[in-house]
């Protein structure tokens, strides 16, 4: 584990929690309320479901590297 944890709020969107684990390398975030408890964690599985998930026209191609699954899917929906 690094240290300071990286964490994201309840209130923020999915696609901080994108960024986080595009930048960081790490493969979950996680989730604090509004006193700083632990609320949950979004794991890179989360991330990489959601994005299948979403409705897009055909699936995600399994040999796509991670980091172009995320970024594609924060470009999609900017």
């Amino acid at each position: 584990m690094i240290s300071p944890v990286t964490t994201i709020t309840e209130d923020q969107h999915i696609r901080r929690a994108i960024e986080i684990v595009n930048s960081s390398k790490i493969r979950a975030v996680p989730v604090v309320n509004d006193q700083g408890m632990l609320a949950g964690i979004v794991t890179e599985g989360d991330l990489l479901r959601r994005i299948v998930s979403s409705g897009a026209a055909r699936p995600v191609p399994p040999t796509r590297a991670r980091d172009d699954l995320l970024a594609n899917y924060i470009k999609a929906r900017s």
